[in-house]
C-alpha cells in the first residue's frame, strides 16, 4: 500500500511589487505576484536577524484580474495553494528551474484597498476553483 501525498502551502506575506499581469495567446489572465515572507533568528553573536524568503505566486482566470485590481505593492495577503516547479532549457542549452505557488485562495487581509484614490476597509476574499 502506497500513501497518499499532497502538496498545499498556505501563507501569510507582503508583496514586494506591484502584481504583473498577463495573458496567454487565448486570451486567459495570469497573474503574477512576488512576495515576502519573513523568519528570524538568533546569530552567533546573540543578535537578532531578520531574514525575508521570496516566493512567486500564479494566480489565473477572472479570479486574478479582480485581484490586480485590489492588491498593489506593501499589501499583506494570505495565500494557499500548490508548489509547482517549472523547467525549461535556454538558447544554449542551459537548464533552468522556477518554483512557484499555484494560488487556489487568496485573501487580502490589510483592509486597504484602494477604490477610486480613496482607503476602504473592505475584506476581499477570491476564492479559485481547483480542477481535480
Amino acid at each position: 500500500m502506497s500513501i497518499p501525498t499532497y502538496n498545499k502551502v498556505t501563507m501569510i506575506a507582503r508583496l514586494g511589487k506591484d502584481p504583473d499581469m498577463r495573458y496567454t495567446p487565448g486570451g486567459k489572465a495570469i497573474l503574477n505576484l512576488r512576495v515576502a515572507t519573513d523568519h528570524n533568528y538568533q546569530g552567533a553573536d546573540g543578535k537578532w536577524i531578520n531574514n525575508s524568503d521570496w516566493h512567486n505566486i500564479e494566480i489565473w482566470g477572472d479570479q486574478a484580474e479582480r485581484l490586480m485590481e485590489t492588491t498593489r505593492k506593501g499589501s499583506t495577503i494570505l495565500i494557499e495553494g500548490r508548489i509547482s516547479e517549472e523547467t525549461w532549457e535556454d538558447d544554449s542549452g542551459g537548464k533552468h528551474y522556477k518554483t512557484k505557488i499555484v494560488a487556489n485562495l487568496v485573501k487580502i487581509l490589510d483592509g486597504k484597498i484602494e477604490k477610486g484614490g480613496q482607503a476602504s476597509e473592505e475584506e476581499v476574499e477570491i476564492a479559485i476553483p481547483i480542477k481535480i
